[in-house]
């Protein structure tokens, strides 16, 4: 790497140095790196805090320059989000609300395809289909 890290910047710990996952640069002084963990090390999304703070001159020696976790398609969770209305509908159309309690079963149907959908293919590297 040997260039000044920029905001935005991903990396990995190398052997032990952090915990591991994906962590994200947001801060930079003279001397220091501040990296935030933004990911586990299976590339999920964490919200725990974790922050290090490296010294410039040792960031190579214990981080690796990383892909950013964000990058994973967004279309399994849109599908999963939409299965999740349509299994919102379906539960107030059960209930007499909406429609009719036929219907409901038809939402719900569709709703849990689309739930199920979303999980499998955010299991699945989309990012092959960008190439």
């Amino acid at each position: 790497m040997g260039q000044r890290p920029a905001p935005y910047e991903h990396y990995r710990p190398k052997n032990g140095t952090a915990d591991p996952g994906v962590y994200r640069v947001v801060g930079l002084d003279d001397g220091a790196v501040t990296l935030l963990r933004v990911a586990d090390e299976d590339g999920e999304r964490v919200h725990g805090g974790a922050v290090e703070s490296v010294p410039r001159t040792r960031l190579d020696e214990r981080f690796d320059a990383a892909e950013n976790p964000d990058r994973r398609s967004r279309l399994p969770r849109a599908l999963a989000g939409v299965g999740v209305g349509f299994l919102v509908v379906a539960a107030l159309s059960w209930l007499g609300v909406l429609t009719t309690p036929a219907t409901a079963v038809t939402l719900a149907a569709v709703g849990v395809v689309l739930v199920a959908a979303g999980r499998l293919l955010d299991r699945v590297d989309l990012t092959v289909l960008r190439r």
